[in-house]
This record gives structure tokens, C-alpha cells and sequence, in this order.
């Protein structure tokens, strides 16, 4: 093999592996986007099937209806942020209230909450603004909360708190449940990690 045929080979196997690199990481982005499209798609649903099964009081029904078209906008949002970072666009951190972006969450897993017999304490001071990307911390806390609900079958209280600590804000997501599984503490932070769920994508 001559000087410039290894050369040529070397060039192909790098290109090759950056394509590889870039499906992998498509990849990795879809899998998110699918897992953040599952919570505002449950709230649709579990508020459709209280609308068609039961027989509510009209304040009940507004109420559904309104989870209803928040979810979708919420699903609308994170397909247009898809889109916009797939451009290479972002729209940046924004000051928000910690505690809004708290109860935001919570509302869009309002009946699946009430169906679990779950209630929420927020205890987050009006004061307490953070410098973020709105949508993605809200989204944060609405896969906290959903996680915390799964965790009691049975309900009980989800409270989340959040204080200032050494020029931060340290924020507690408590439940009543089993805690996490032992076999996953270390490894908690990384992409798709998840035990104990049958169709869990972490």
C-alpha cells in the first residue's frame, strides 16, 4: 500500500466515524424529545378519558379542557424547539420565576395526579427568579413529578422547595416513595438511565 493510499484510507475511516458520530447523536436527541413528548401526550390523554368516562361538574370539564390545550401547546412548543436546534437556533435563558415554572408543570400532570389520589406542595418563594431556558426546566420538573407519582400507586404528596444557598438555588423534588434503586444511584445523571419501568426511557 502506497503513502497516499493509507492516506485516502485514514480520511475515509474519519469520515465515516464523524457520520456514525452524527447519526449516534441524532439519535440521542430523538430519544429525549421522545421521552419529553410522553408527559404532555399522558395529560391528554388521562384528561380525554375523565372527559368521555365521567360525569363532571362543568368547573371540572373547563378544567380538563384547559390541561388539554395546554399539553398541546407544550407538544407544539418542544417539536418547534426540535426544529430550531436542529437549525442550530436557540432562544436562551430567560428570568423566571422558579416557583410559576414549579406549578406549570404540575398542572399539566393535574389528572394524572388526580387519578393517582396524589397532591402537590410547591414552597418556593415569589422572590426566587432563575436564569433559564423555560420550557427545558419545565419540563424538568414535570419528569420529576411524573416519576414521583409512579413511585406511590397508592398517592401521597409530591413537594418541591427551593431556597437560596451560597449565591444558588438548591431546589428539593420529595415524595413518599421507595427512593431510587440502588443499582442506578451512581450512574443517575446519564442519558437514559432507568430502572424498575417496564417502558422506561430514563
Amino acid at each position: 500500500m502506497t503513502l497516499d493510499s493509507r492516506s485516502v484510507s485514514t480520511r475515509q475511516t474519519r469520515e465515516r466515524l464523524m457520520r456514525q458520530e452524527s447519526v449516534c447523536g441524532v439519535g440521542r436527541v430523538l430519544e429525549s424529545s421522545l421521552h419529553d413528548l410522553r408527559i404532555p401526550l399522558a395529560a391528554i390523554c388521562g384528561a380525554a378519558e375523565m372527559l368521555v368516562n365521567g360525569d363532571l361538574p362543568p368547573d371540572h370539564i373547563k378544567r380538563l379542557a384547559d390541561n388539554i390545550c395546554g399539553a398541546s401547546r407544550r407538544i407544539h412548543a418542544l417539536l418547534q424547539e426540535l426544529l430550531s436546534n436542529s437549525r442550530g437556533e436557540s432562544r436562551g435563558p430567560e428570568r423566571c420565576r422558579l416557583g410559576e415554572i414549579a406549578l406549570a408543570a404540575w398542572e399539566s400532570l393535574s389528572a394524572h395526579a388526580a387519578s393517582s389520589g396524589t397532591i402537590l406542595a410547591v414552597e418556593i418563594q415569589p422572590e426566587i427568579e432563575v436564569q433559564v431556558e423555560r420550557s427545558r426546566m419545565e419540563r424538568a420538573f414535570a419528569n420529576l413529578i411524573r416519576n414521583a407519582i409512579e413511585a406511590m400507586p397508592e398517592g401521597g404528596e409530591v413537594r418541591i422547595s427551593g431556597q437560596f444557598a451560597a449565591g444558588s438555588v438548591v431546589v428539593h423534588v420529595d415524595d413518599r416513595g421507595p427512593g431510587v434503586a440502588p443499582e442506578i444511584r451512581s450512574k443517575l445523571f446519564q442519558p437514559f438511565v432507568t430502572a424498575g419501568k417496564r417502558h422506561g426511557l430514563g
